[in-house]
């Protein structure tokens, strides 16, 4: 969700992903989003922001640009 939708918008668009996805049909569609969601909810708030923004599709990628976000302000 980013600060300029609404709830209902949010719901609507998890909705569309979800059945674009076919997340009905196969429930090995609803892992990978929900393995993201679960890291997402364990880190911090300016990593899970910045990761919104970058739109990881797979939790591998999710964990590399964590690392790379990390990295990158440990640096300073």
């Amino acid at each position: 969700m980013n600060r300029h939708e609404t709830l209902s918008e949010f719901v609507f668009q998890l909705s569309m992903q979800l059945e674009s996805e076919k997340a009905y049909d196969n429930i090995n569609c609803l892992r990978e989003p929900f393995f993201i969601e679960q890291f997402q909810n364990c880190i911090d708030n300016d990593i899970r922001m910045w990761l919104l923004d970058q739109n990881p599709t797979t939790l591998l990628e999710t964990d590399k640009l964590a690392d790379q976000y990390t990295a990158v302000h440990r640096a300073d």
